[in-house]
């Protein structure tokens, strides 16, 4: 996982989130949930994520996230089998 990676998906989940959480300070290993993300939100951030860096995500994959890391890791991940 890349600073690059975490920054971004930080970013796009501060952008969602009805919270107005210190994002910098946030635990990684906070669970999704506790942003108060519906699951449109988490389409419209992996959608977004997709798009910004040129990757596809597996749908199932997304389904199965719980934390803040794992969506950062999924999108490492991702990158990876991309290049």
């Amino acid at each position: 996982m890349t600073k690059d990676v975490q920054a971004i998906v930080l970013s796009k989940l501060a952008h969602h989130s009805p919270l107005q959480a210190d994002f910098d300070k946030l635990d990684l290993l906070s669970e999704l949930d506790c942003l108060e993300l519906d699951s449109l939100a988490v389409l419209e951030i992996v959608y977004e994520l997709e798009e910004h860096f040129h990757t596809s995500i597996d749908s199932d994959e997304v389904r199965r996230l719980i934390s803040i890391a794992d969506l950062i890791s999924l999108v490492g991940r991702s990158r990876i089998r991309a290049a």
